[in-house]
């Protein structure tokens, strides 16, 4: 006679069937991925017990990019081997200092390299548009210039203008007597283009300080070293003047504007309803929205002028000019600009149109 009964369950991982036969208690073997995944294993032949209790291997697979099997310490799995210090500096080209930078392994690393950077190893770069950069000198001298600096310490610059024109480099506000020499092409060994100990031009520092005038090449790559006459050291204010700034080759603010400080000295080529026909310089910037936006400067030259002109650079209808006499002015303009369109933002000496080189800082307050 036919008849059906219930044989019981299963215990443990056994599932009924599980083993391949039906109504026997069994267990299924996971597969190689999932067994080397339930051990924390991803690469290799890893052995070890499976989910049914046996013993077993598998492979678990390769590691890709900088990763090898146990490298960062643990059998069977996917990890990178740190770099030394020493390899750390070696890959990036550092003999001296600390580094910072992206070790072998992606992670971001400072590593001492070696001791402090002096002259042509401890380089620092100019925004091709030129500005103020603040510094100072000390230790012993590395480098020397044709007209002095064999005996004090000095401070290396960089600049690769984008602009061809006339520059002018300046170390006035500097607190100690300097020395600025100007080569090109290579740190230390370059062609030397001048060297200045003592200018005659007007600084408002009661120290002697240091001022060169040259023609600059857009692409071509200036090496300058502030030293120090005799061994004088101390705190350094390097000015550089970029060709730009012109309605030819204006300035330019990101469309979010922000703060960023220029420099300038030279002719006048714009005049606001306020005044302006002194030293100045132009900056672009475009809308990113329609509203309300604000322009603020403020420089260490006076009296100013700051004016603001929509449409084309030294023509446009000018929307605002405010002029100051008083020393260290701040001057501000509200004004409503169109989302995408073009303004020319000018800061100007009143009369002033000398070598002295002047600072301003914009700031720029886009529409909410």
């Amino acid at each position: 006679m036919a008849r059906s009964a219930n044989c019981g369950a299963c215990s443990g991982t056994d599932s009924c069937g599980g083993g391949g036969a039906v109504n026997v208690c069994g267990c299924t073997s996971e597969s190689d991925a999932v067994f080397c995944a339930a051990n924390g294993k991803d690469c290799d032949s890893f052995s070890g017990v499976d989910n049914c209790g046996r013993s077993r291997s598998a492979s678990c697979g390769s590691c890709s990019g900088t990763a090898s099997c146990g490298g960062g310490g643990t059998a069977n799995v996917c990890g990178c081997t740190a770099e030394t210090d020493a390899a750390f500096c070696a890959r990036l080209g550092v003999t001296c200092g600390q580094k910072s930078g992206t070790d072998n392994c992606g992670n971001p690393r400072t590593a001492t390299c070696g001791a402090a950077c002096v002259g042509c190893q401890a380089v620092r770069q100019v925004d091709p548009s030129g500005g103020i950069y603040y510094d100072s000198t000390s230790g012993s001298s590395t480098l020397s210039s044709s007209c002095g600096g064999a005996s004090a310490p000095e401070v290396v610059y960089q600049w690769t203008p984008e602009v061809s024109g006339a520059a002018t480099v300046s170390t006035c506000g500097s607190n100690f007597d300097t020395v600025l020499d100007i080569q090109n092409g290579t740190c230390g060994t370059g062609s030397t283009l001048a060297c200045n100990d003592n200018s005659a031009v007007w600084c408002y520092q009661s120290t002697t300080h240091s001022l060169i005038d040259f023609s600059a090449v857009a692409g071509q790559t200036y090496f300058f070293t502030v030293d120090g006459a005799g061994s004088a050291q101390g705190n350094v204010t390097l000015k550089v003047v970029s060709a730009e700034g012109t309605c030819g080759n204006p300035f330019s603010m990101p469309t979010t504007g922000g703060t960023k400080r220029f420099a300038m000295n030279g002719g006048n080529s714009n005049v606001g309803s306020c005044g302006g026909g002194g030293t100045d310089r132009v900056v672009h910037w475009v809308a990113p929205k329609s509203g309300s936006a604000t322009v603020s400067m403020s420089g260490d030259f006076w009296p100013a002028a700051l004016y603001v002109r929509s449409g084309s650079c030294g023509g446009g209808s000018e929307l605002g000019c405010n002029a100051q006499t008083a020393q260290w002015p701040t001057e501000t303009i509200t004004f409503n600009v169109s989302a995408g369109s073009d303004y020319y933002i000018w800061a100007a000496n009143s009369s002033y149109t000398g070598d002295a080189v002047m600072y301003f800082d914009l700031t720029i307050t886009p529409p909410p």
